[in-house]
């Protein structure tokens, strides 16, 4: 059965503490975490592409509200004058209301 390669294992191999090779041999280290595929660069890349990436979908969502924002007033302004219209019709249909002008100049 083969050992497992880790820093500890190497350290417990050389006789010496993990934190020696860490904080004394870094290259070693590296190359200890790149054997085991755990390479603190290819971490930090990886974490770099994906941070970039959830920036990029961020700044994507944040032009999407603000589309949406402004579909929103655009259509509660619209919803505010059909309601004025409304009120209106239904006032004049009860005769409250007088049009000034005849219908069919209201289509035009």
């Amino acid at each position: 059965m083969g050992v497992k390669i880790s820093i500890s294992a190497v350290a417990k191999a050389a006789e010496v503490t993990p934190a020696l090779i860490h904080n004394t041999y870094p290259d070693i280290a590296e190359r200890i975490r790149s054997v085991i595929g755990k390479s603190t660069r290819l971490q930090r890349d990886e974490k770099h592409e994906a941070l970039t990436e959830e920036r990029k979908r961020n700044r994507e969502l944040r032009a999407e509200v603000e589309r949406l924002r402004l579909d929103m007033a655009r259509l509660a302004s619209i919803n505010l004058t059909l309601l004025t219209k409304l009120a209106v019709e239904e006032e004049a249909s009860k005769g409250k209301v007088v049009a000034l002008m005849p219908a069919t100049l209201h289509a035009r």
